[in-house]
């Protein structure tokens, strides 16, 4: 049995339905990240195993023992909050000491215990200050703190960084990193941001609606993704997803959008995917990443072909963002707009015309009524 289970939980406010019958194990030691959009029911899903929130259905279990009744103060669970949480007229020695004074230990024990996660959290020259004398970072360790202090078994983490300028957003990522190797606590974190996803979580949850869209690691889902939701999601830029007729063609499988046609390996689609008639309309997506800025190109010249190991597309730059490290191109092909990446080094302009090119097994290919994958290796 799985050390974290939710099982059917279901949580619903009057008519709202804020988690809808959703199914989730985490084991021991895993750091599992919930991700997705505002509303999608991520907070409510901590609140619910913490025990802030009462289930409208369904099991929690945690460590083989099934949480219904039991008092948040009994569950053996620690939760960071967004908003840090401190007390205000306390030192940080006394934040983070408040859990054990509450639980009658001893002064001498206490203050041993403190001195060992101050030193861990780099906390040791601020145990006397207030957290009005904090940075935003230092009073994020000081809640992180009072939560390690307590040694549960299980960690929540409802969106700890979110409050934090980017630089030391990276900071504290990498610390929470550090301290969860060197802990080895179960951690259920929460976060709308996919960059904070992709680089913390052991696995990730991808939530929508109140319903998990997709589970499996940051390279699983971002390599195939399951369905439209989440390949729109994680990704920055985010995927290029357009309207496509799929069809069968000389014996293999065609993709045809706008003017182009594009022969697709026949081994990315499960057999049976045309479902009557001569085409398919889907929706196709290419990651930008996935588009190769070959060079400035002539706008005279003759539209590039789509066949071979290599397919081409021609179009005009709308619009440059400049990121440092690459450029964000916006091409016109056609009818379409396509983000594309590109090395700082490139000559390309406004209003310039460009070739890109791309492998057509980079293609993600999608019900346009379910969003589910049609791929093969998505599917499986």
């Amino acid at each position: 049995m799985a050390f974290l289970s939710l099982r059917g939980l279901r949580k619903t406010f009057g008519k709202f339905v804020a988690i809808d019958h959703l199914d989730l194990e985490v084991e021991k030691g895993e750091f599992v990240v919930l991700v997705g959009p505002s509303g999608c029911g991520k907070s409510t899903i901590l609140r619910l195993i913490a025990g802030l929130e009462d289930p409208s259905g369904g099991a929690l279990n945690l460590d083989g023992r099934d949480l219904s009744g039991i008092s948040p103060k009994d569950r053996d669970v620690a939760m960071v909050f967004q908003s840090y949480a401190l007390y205000p007229h306390m030192t940080v020695f006394k934040n983070i000491a408040f859990g054990l004074r509450m639980r009658g230990v001893p002064r001498a024990a206490a203050k041993k215990r403190v001195a060992e996660v101050a030193q861990t959290l780099g906390l040791e020259g601020l145990l006397e200050r207030y957290p009005a004398q904090l940075s935003g970072g230092q009073r994020q360790r000081v809640a992180l703190g009072r939560a390690i202090i307590r040694e549960p078994k299980l960690f929540l983490l409802d969106e700890p960084l979110s409050n934090l300028d980017a630089e030391l957003r990276v900071s504290m990522r990498a610390e929470l990193l550090h301290l969860h190797a060197r802990l080895g606590v179960t951690t259920v974190y929460v976060t709308h941001d996919q960059v904070e996803a992709m680089t913390l979580g052991d696995r990730l949850v991808v939530l929508n609606a109140g319903k998990v869209e997709q589970t499996g690691t940051p390279e699983e889902i971002y390599r195939a993704p399951r369905t439209a939701f989440v390949a729109r999601f994680l990704g920055n830029p985010p995927i290029n997803l357009f309207p496509a007729a799929l069809r069968s063609g000389n014996g293999a499988p065609a993709l045809r959008f706008g003017a182009a046609e594009v022969e697709l390996p026949p081994e990315i689609l499960p057999s049976g995917w045309l479902r009557g008639g001569p085409s398919l309309t889907i929706l196709a997506g290419l990651r930008p990443e996935a588009l190769q800025l070959v060079a400035p190109w002539p706008a005279a010249e003759p539209p590039a072909s789509s066949r071979g190991p290599l397919a081409a597309l021609r179009g005009t730059v709308e619009l440059i963002e400049k990121l440092g490290k690459e450029k964000v191109l916006f091409v016109r092909c056609g009818e379409l707009t396509l983000q594309a990446l590109a090395p700082p080094e490139a000559a390309v302009a406004k209003g310039g015309s460009v070739e890109l090119r791309f492998s057509p097994s980079a293609f993600h290919l999608f019900d346009p009524q379910s969003g589910e994958s049609l791929r093969r290796q998505a599917r499986a």
